[in-house]
């Protein structure tokens, strides 16, 4: 039954439009705000609509398009209305009857924590994400909603990546669809950019980055408040314009200039990161003997660790990371000859390695598969009664990661590190010669967008070796820790 109404509201505006678009030829600069469900009988929603619409309506950044026989058509389906707004057919319907590039959806849902707000701006054919914030709001205030929502509006018009677009060519002069209000004027230079991809993020499915390409450049001679006319001065001769491509204003030839620079450094890789942060460490050594007793000492400790990393290219990277740990040991299982023992962890990570961009962007997914030498240290007090001493592990190092952006300004994921059949080495000669010895690490992280040069950093790692020697002797050491620190961009 819902997807017999679904398409009767779609055939119903069908009838009202002109004719499909096979191209996105609907600007983000014109929007249209859906009516908003509140799931309280819109005793709220009609208000917040109202307070939005007004915002709208003055704004320099859209030219708000309003159609009544279109939300007359969705309100007859007022009780389902919240599940007939998540279709993609009805949100292209209405755009292509309103001629709207931004379409505002908004929803109001009342919980045991308090009142989420949900605001998502859609693109022209249906499925597009723009934009998707939300929040949860305490009291069930109409002004502090709206405001809310002004807010994320503002965010939004920040985000999209043109002035105007092209809406007709006659010779070397185009028309746009953007003027004064949007800081187009007589002598204005413009870049024009032809859109040839976008790509959406894989789990979030918001359009997270254009692929474009600059074809030409031109000047304003004529504007009013919302369109103007242009004189191309330079196009590629490989390209051609079309209704559709992309205006983008040229700031002054100083920004361009810098701008050239910077993407320049970019493309040779003239780039890295250097990070420093705070341990605090759970770490155990077991020791078994070849009767198969084990006994093991633990405890905890902070320590501090820095790291760089550099970009031969935006894809081939190397990283140097050091890390040093205190802690005093206790006993937990078995008989020791002291109460307790200080050990020093320690971890020596030099890595060489290639970055795989899913999407084709820095921005976006990452997957880093690298190789290098590691080195994993613990430096007990040593008593070769209690069969402890200085240990190490160290050789060949293989590497893997994976991160994700999540909503732009955080980014998640997580690495493993394998030492391959590393090399023990003990400063005092117990256990002599290993048989078979491992050694990895498993990192889980986060990382928050403080700044455009500054995340703040948290993770949690569990590091693991062990040797195996003959007379089925064996020596494990365990490092969980809990990092947070700070990861400055150069």
């Amino acid at each position: 039954m819902r997807k017999i109404i679904t398409k009767l509201i779609c055939t119903a505006l069908s009838f009202m439009m002109v004719s499909a678009f096979a191209t996105e030829t609907l600007t983000m600069r014109r929007c249209v705000l859906l009516p908003i469900t509140d799931e309280l009988d819109n005793s709220i929603g009609f208000k917040v609509f109202e307070n939005v619409e007004k915002h709208l309506r003055e704004s320099s950044w859209c030219y708000y398009r309003s159609n009544s026989e279109v939300i007359n058509i969705l309100n007859n389906y007022r009780k389902n209305l919240s599940t007939h707004l998540q279709y993609p057919e009805v949100i292209s319907a209405v755009a292509e009857k309103t001629g709207a590039g931004s379409l505002i959806r908004i929803q109001i849902r009342p919980g045991q924590a308090g009142n989420m707000v949900q605001v998502t701006i859609i693109g022209q054919n249906g499925s597009d994400i723009y934009f998707n914030e939300s929040a949860t709001i305490k009291e069930l205030d109409v002004d502090l909603i709206s405001q809310t929502v002004f807010n994320w509006l503002n965010e939004y018009q920040k985000t999209i990546p043109y002035d105007g677009l092209i809406t007709s060519i006659i010779g070397m002069q185009v028309a746009i669809d953007a003027g004064s209000d949007n800081g187009l004027h007589e002598g204005s230079e413009f870049k024009i950019v032809k859109p040839l991809r976008k790509r959406a993020h894989p789990l979030l499915k918001e359009i997270v980055d254009w692929e474009t390409a600059v074809i030409g450049r031109g000047t304003i001679f004529h504007t009013n408040n919302s369109q103007s006319q242009g004189k191309i001065n330079e196009l590629n001769k490989q390209s051609s314009i079309s209704v559709g491509d992309w205006i983008v204003r040229i700031e002054s030839t100083t920004k361009e200039t810098a701008v050239s620079k910077i993407d320049e450094s970019n493309k040779f890789g003239k780039l890295g990161e250097a990070s420093v942060g705070l341990s605090f460490n759970n770490i155990s050594t077991t020791l078994t003997d070849s009767s198969g007793t084990a006994k093991e000492i633990g405890g905890f400790g902070a320590g501090v660790g820095v790291g760089v990393e550099s970009w031969i290219t935006r894809v081939f990277w190397s990283s140097l990371y050091i890390d040093k740990a205190f802690a005093s040991l206790k006993q937990k299982e078995g008989t020791f000859q002291n109460s307790s023992y200080t050990v020093g962890p320690s971890a020596l990570k030099l890595k060489f390695g290639y970055k795989y961009l899913p999407l084709g962007f820095f921005y976006g997914p990452q997957l880093d598969v690298g190789i290098g030498y590691g080195k994993y240290s613990f430096s007990h007090d040593n008593n070769t009664t209690d069969g402890l001493t200085k240990f190490s592990y160290k050789g060949l190092l293989f590497a893997v990661r994976g991160t994700i952006p999540i909503k732009n300004i955080f980014r998640a994921g997580i690495g493993l590190d394998i030492l391959v059949s590393p090399k023990y080495a003990e400063e005092i000669n117990i256990y002599g010669e290993a048989e078979s010895t491992s050694g990895y690490d498993l990192s889980f992280f986060g990382k928050y967008n403080y700044s455009p040069g500054m995340t703040l950093d948290g993770e949690v790692n569990i590091q693991t070796t062990n040797a195996q020697f003959s007379n089925n002797r064996e020596v494990g050491n365990k490092r969980t820790s809990l990092k947070f620190g700070t990861t400055f961009s150069f």
